[in-house]
């Protein structure tokens, strides 16, 4: 075998970076040199090597990880002959592991690391490397290596020549997880291979014949990657799961002094099998105004629904509260979509896109900023707050208990919270229906009041009987849309100068 690009081309290169000031990240001529006095020493003076990558300083989420922290402080190098290859590790200045000298039986044009995942989830880092020939549109093989700090375990199937079975044409490769188990597969572009499954007939056949002439899947077996009789045919429509994601999303919203701030709380248990890399929220108002969110992800209000996303993604674990936007719109109760990644993101609009959300996702509902009514009426806005106290019962976000003090009429202290609120509400809807608006008001804003002080009371004393009594959510969407009505309310019953106060538009 005759590596073109390692070793030769590469001691040159690194020895001119060296003195211009451009080395690979955190490698530099020392390194190489120790590396390569190490390698011509266990394996002989034919044996150079080649490149190398500091894996600290190449940390890049979905390409270059170290989930399990064991390639820290580390150094992949390749190393070769005129005839063989393998992968090494380098680490507090001796070679911890090297591969057999394996790779070999085509004349490369080049090798890059291609990336360090955890692929199959078998709590083994997957170094993955890229062996390409034939020049710039030729083909390319992929050799794996699980690494569990200690030893490396070849993880790809080899042909009867000992090359790697998966090969596709150069630069095709991509990692996903097709059945939605949380192993990725490899897919790659192979224009000349054809796999037709022989159950189907007709335009089925014609499509999968013309999709898997395209694409070829190589799946994991529990040992090996490579092609098995279970392994799942890349989907006609392209689609894969992105709803392997266990979410918890959590919203708050902050009066400032130009609106109303809404910020959400992402949190992916570590049970998911995908990371997170879109959140979609709809129906939402257009009027919203970006504050900040996760690095590098876009803000997109559009069309009625707000889209956060990145291939910057949300690990399994961890918990993002950076998503936060501001605006003069109140809370309503909204759906959120979070999209699970799995290979490069579908980009966003379109039906397409949009179908895709809807069914391929995991969904809830939160709150978030929507469009007021219009024209608005107060006695059909006073119902719809009432349906938001009636849904925030059934979401969870108010739960009865009891409030052992008077409330500002003096008496029924053993009242549940519930039932406090709606009592107020009642009054409120029976003095608006009698056209009395002054009544009314009082009794919104003592409603008001209520919600602050079962609010803040809740957060003071944290739970009571093992559980929250009136989330974030919950006070937000009941406390700001009552305001929002007082402010409203017809101006002949003095509601009028109040509302102007308060920035009534």
């Amino acid at each position: 075998m005759k590596l073109r690009y390692a070793p030769y081309l590469m001691i040159v290169s690194v020895v001119c970076c060296v003195k211009t000031g451009h080395t690979q990240p955190g490698v530099n001529l020392q390194i190489y040199k120790a590396i390569n006095t190490q390698v011509q020493q266990i394996l002989g003076s034919a044996y150079e090597a080649g490149s190398i990558m500091n894996v600290d300083s190449s940390l890049t989420p979905d390409e270059v990880e170290d989930p399990y922290g064991t390639l820290k402080h580390c150094y992949i190098f390749f190393a070769g002959d005129e005839d063989w290859s393998l992968i090494g590790i380098f680490k507090d200045g001796q070679i911890i592991w090297h591969s057999d000298t394996l790779i070999g039986g085509i004349d490369f044009d080049g090798v890059n690391f291609y990336a360090t995942r955890d692929i199959n989830h078998d709590g083994k880092v997957d170094i993955i490397t890229s062996w390409y020939a034939g020049g710039r549109f030729g083909i390319e093989y992929l050799w794996v290596f699980g690494w569990d700090g200690h030893t490396g375990v070849l993880e790809n199937a080899v042909d009867d020549q000992g090359q790697s079975v998966i090969v596709a044409e150069q630069g095709t490769f991509e990692f996903l997880d097709i059945k939605g188990d949380g192993v990725m597969d490899i897919v790659g572009r192979q224009d000349s291979v054809q796999f037709v499954d022989e159950t189907d007939n007709g335009i089925t056949q014609k499509i999968r014949q013309t999709i898997e002439k395209r694409y070829v899947v190589y799946s994991w077996n529990g040992q090996l990657y490579g092609r098995w009789p279970d392994t799942p045919p890349y989907p006609v429509n392209g689609i894969v799961p992105r709803n392997k994601v266990d979410v918890d999303v959590r919203a708050s919203v902050t009066q400032t002094s130009t609106g109303l701030e809404y910020r959400y709380i992402i949190h992916s248990e570590p049970t998911s099998k995908q990371g997170i890399d879109q959140i979609v929220l709809a129906p939402v108002s257009d009027s919203l105004q970006g504050i900040s969110a996760r690095l590098g992800w876009g803000f997109n209000p559009v069309g009625g629904n707000l889209l956060w996303t990145d291939d910057n993604f949300i690990g399994p674990g961890e918990t993002d509260s950076s998503f936060v936007y501001q605006t003069r719109a109140f809370p309503i109760i909204c759906n959120y979509y979070v999209r699970g990644h799995n290979g490069p993101i579908m980009g966003p609009g379109g039906p397409a896109w949009y179908n895709d959300v809807l069914t391929n996702s995991v969904h809830g509902l939160t709150i978030a900023a929507g469009d007021p009514p219009s024209p608005f009426v107060s006695l059909s806005f006073l119902d719809t707050l009432i349906s938001y106290k009636h849904q925030c019962v059934t979401l969870g976000w108010l739960t009865n208990g009891p409030e052992h003090e008077k409330d500002e009429d003096g008496d029924k202290a053993d009242e549940g919270i519930v039932e406090r609120l709606d009592r107020r509400l009642d009054k409120a809807k029976a003095a608006l229906s009698k056209t009395d608006s002054v009544k009314a008001g009082l009794e919104l804003e003592l409603f008001v009041k209520e919600v602050e002080h079962i609010y803040y009371q809740n957060k003071k004393e944290g739970k009571r009987r093992g559980v929250p009594v009136l989330t974030s959510e919950g006070y937000a969407l009941l406390k700001y849309n009552a305001e929002y009505l007082i402010d409203r309310l017809p101006e002949k019953h003095g509601r009028g100068d109040e509302g102007e106060r308060r920035g009534k538009k």
